[in-house]
């Protein structure tokens, strides 16, 4: 009877024996060396009417990965050089994990080196200060590894507010416009590289939208993505003092364009046009309307969009 349960105790001990060894991870073997490219036709940063700008030579590009082979990247930075990226650093030779797929997250910050939360200006009012503040992302999964380079996609992560100013000469000559602002905005994002997924924090506040050139009457800024409503969601100061307020609702879209196209008809008329457009910088889709609310013509005493003396 002892033999029977000695053998029993040896026998479950070979069985946990065998699982706990299954149950160990496969040892890694390197397989072939991980090498990027980038689409360059997609826009880095907007600085012209149409959204169309390409990546840079020495643009730095800040990658992750997952599931490489004895180390993995954790925000490594890589120059860009035509449509290549090339590691800053020469030290380290990044493989698969053999035959194994992984993926690869990057980002480009205008700013910088992301630090979360990421706090978007709220004075961007400089000329095309609002390029400072535009985070793009791009992930890719590898389900079979080679040593062809991997090409990233980059996509703005932000939302970019156009106000487009007509009509100005209706308020005499020398009227011009001081400011706009864009009010009730949070400004505080964290970005997720696992999962590249951006979520909006903060005190909401103000933000100073600058001229997209120092002769258009285009102001624009870059903010997280979110829904916002104020009684002054926009305030235009001439530099006569006039100030005109629109009170409202609006959706900023990830990676899209909001504009807000107002028209002066007058002292104390203005009509306005809210448009989102596609992904922003896509060629001709940077002029394609996918929603449109058009908003009667108001005056002071209706309360939507008043002009304050």
């Amino acid at each position: 009877m002892k033999k029977h349960i000695i053998l029993a105790v040896v026998a479950a001990l070979a069985t946990l024996t065998a699982c706990s060894n299954e149950d160990e991870e496969e040892p890694q073997v390197p397989g072939a060396e991980v090498n990027f490219t980038i689409n360059n036709t997609v826009t880095r940063a907007v600085t012209d009417a149409n959204g169309l700008t390409t990546f840079k030579d020495n643009d730095l590009v800040y990658i992750y990965s997952k599931g490489l082979y004895a180390q993995e990247m954790n925000g490594v930075d890589f120059k860009v050089s035509g449509t290549n990226l090339t590691p800053t650093s020469s030290d380290v030779t990044y493989r698969y994990n053999g035959t194994k797929g992984a993926t690869f997250t990057a980002y480009h910050y205008n700013n910088g080196v992301i630090t979360n939360p990421i706090t978007v200006g709220n004075d961007q009012s400089t000329t095309g200060s609002y390029q400072n503040y535009d985070l793009m992302t791009a992930q890719v999964q590898v389900n079979n590894p080679s040593s062809d380079a991997i090409q990233f996609n980059f996509k703005h992560k932000f939302s970019l507010v156009v106000v487009d100013i007509s009509g100005i000469d209706k308020l005499g000559g020398s009227t011009s416009i001081a400011s706009i602002t864009i009010n009730n905005v949070k400004l505080d994002a964290t970005w997720k590289s696992d999962d590249n997924s951006v979520t909006v924090s903060g005190t909401p506040t103000s933000v100073k939208l600058g001229k997209f050139n120092d002769s258009s009457n285009q102001f624009w800024a870059i903010v997280p993505a979110q829904n916002i409503t104020s009684n002054e969601l926009i305030e235009v100061v001439t530099n006569t003092n006039k100030v005109f307020t629109y009170s409202g609702t609006a959706t900023l879209s990830e990676g899209k364009m909001t504009k807000f196209a107002l028209t002066i008809a007058g002292f104390d008329e203005v009509s306005a046009t809210i448009s989102e457009s596609a992904q922003w910088g896509e060629g001709s889709t940077i002029n394609q309307n996918i929603e449109e609310r058009v908003l009667e013509l108001i005056s002071t005493e209706d309360g939507t969009f008043t002009q304050e003396s």
